[in-house]
């Protein structure tokens, strides 16, 4: 959406239009990408404003003492607005009170920049206006207080709209044609990219979600004299050890070379072990090493389960970079994760020959199909989902059918689907990394999902059962 555009926040005493009150008016007038006018107007409510919403916005009772009703602002903001498009930031707010309460603006187009973000920004972690302006760069003087709102709603509708132009034709053309029986607010702002980009009369081929699995990097074995990993504990993570070389950040923990060194003895004299660590020794690492030490040695994987996800994605987005870093040798790490954290291209390709079925469907498919631009993994831990709704709707969409084994889904995706890929990294890799529930069920089910394994870390094994402890 181009040309001439107004973006509009207000401040109230509460978020119920149908019982609070507004106490500020901002808008912006911006034309391609400029702001040319601004309206800010305090509003006086026939209320005191609690105060919370005078610690949020500094607007106290003071400031509205002798500003005009809110029944004299409307028809200057009526004025200001005209027919043009309006924007506002998760716009349930102003709809409410503007739209339902006092009837304005029912014809006028609306676009909500929360809802643009959280499409175009698959990744981000958060999408209210302050975390969406600081990631684009935009700088938001002011927050909560309306005037400096809309000026950032504004240019942040400015760095998506160029956001949207850059995507490639087969992805607007796409979204365009799925929400055309469907009544979205954000489709005018698609349809216009659509019309910019001149896309009418056009063919193009779908975009394609995801590809088959890259090469393998090669597979190295770490030269280790037989029995000598727990010697080469110490040249690793030890006070004076390669990592306290190569790694700056790095601290030498003797706890922590005192479970490798143990880990390492287990490993050698073919030995169950258990470990109480506490806080601060840094156990990862001090397992991780050891781990990989033998596991490239010997030829075998070790499979390490923790008890969350989130310790997962710790594990492989923190502590193995620190191990590929320190180590400097090349080698596989990768997470396996149950069925319904990944996609299934299967049930993506149903919602485009049939089209989604409902508001919910078409957002969360438009935001996979730019994520894929980004990810191959189709990992739900790499796109951010909002609430329940959006995590309800992901459950259509993933590899989770009981009938659906590997051998078929090989056949008939031809080795692209993301639960697929993740196992066959698994095959190859020397660390595979868990949590219990999958490692339970997997054994339930006969080693259905994991791939086979010779050695098992089980981390934060006390939410599981309660052993005797080795205590360090």
């Amino acid at each position: 959406m181009y040309g001439e555009l107004v973006a509009i926040d207000l401040e109230t005493t509460g978020l119920d239009s149908a019982k609070d009150f507004i106490i500020e008016v901002g808008a912006v007038k911006m034309r391609e990408g400029v702001i040319i006018e601004e309206l800010s107007i305090l509003v006086k409510p026939p209320v005191t404003i609690p105060p919370y919403v005078t610690h949020l916005t500094g607007i106290t009772q003071d400031d509205v003492v002798d500003a005009p009703n809110i029944e004299d602002v409307l028809p200057q903001l009526l004025e200001f607005v005209g027919d043009r498009p309006i924007i506002a930031h998760s716009n349930a707010l102003e709809l409410g009170f503007l739209q339902t309460r006092y009837g304005l603006f029912k014809d006028n187009i609306m676009i909500d920049t929360y809802e643009v973000g959280a499409i175009l920004l698959p990744r981000a972690v958060r999408y209210n206006l302050k975390s969406l302006s600081q990631e684009m760069g935009i700088v938001l003087d002011n927050a909560h207080r309306a005037l400096d709102d809309a000026r950032a709603t504004a240019l942040l509708y400015w760095v998506f709209w160029h956001k949207l132009l850059a995507l490639p034709d087969a992805i607007i053309a796409e979204i365009c044609d799925l929400s055309r029986d469907i009544d979205w607010e954000s489709a005018p702002v698609f349809n216009a990219v659509y019309d910019q980009k001149k896309l009418a009369g056009q063919s193009y081929i779908p975009h394609k979600l995801f590809s088959a699995l890259p090469e393998a990097v090669d597979d190295v074995p770490f030269e280790i004299p037989q029995g000598a990993v727990s010697m080469l504990v110490d040249d690793y993570i030890g006070e004076n050890g390669v990592f306290s070389q190569t790694m700056p950040d790095f601290e030498f923990r003797p706890q922590q070379v005192d479970i490798a060194k143990t880990i390492a003895q287990s490993f050698e004299m073919n030995e169950h072990l258990v470990i109480e660590a506490g806080t601060g020794v840094g156990k990862s690492i001090g397992y991780l090493t050891p781990a990989l030490l033998w596991a490239k040695s010997q030829g075998k994987r070790v499979v390490i389960s923790t008890n969350t996800i989130n310790l997962q994605d710790q594990l492989i987005g923190k502590d193995i970079p620190l191990l590929q870093q320190g180590f400097g040798k090349p080698f596989i790490a990768t997470v396996m994760k149950g069925k319904n954290n990944y996609l299934c291209p299967q049930r993506i390709e149903t919602v485009r020959r049939f089209k989604p079925q409902n508001v919910m469907e078409l957002r969360l498919f438009a935001k996979i199909l730019i994520w894929t631009l980004e990810s191959q993994s189709g990992d739900k831990s790499e796109i951010t989902l909002r609430g329940s709704i959006e995590h309800e709707v992901w459950n259509r969409f993933t590899a989770q059918d009981e009938n659906c084994s590997y051998d078929r889904c090989e056949s008939t995706m031809k080795g692209i689907c993301p639960l697929y890929r993740a196992r066959k990294t698994a095959e190859q890799a020397q660390l595979v990394i868990v949590n219990h529930v999958l490692l339970i069920s997997d054994s339930v089910a006969n080693s259905r999902v994991l791939p086979e394994y010779d050695y098992l870390f089980i981390d934060e094994a006390h939410h599981s059962e309660a052993p005797t402890w080795k205590n360090f």
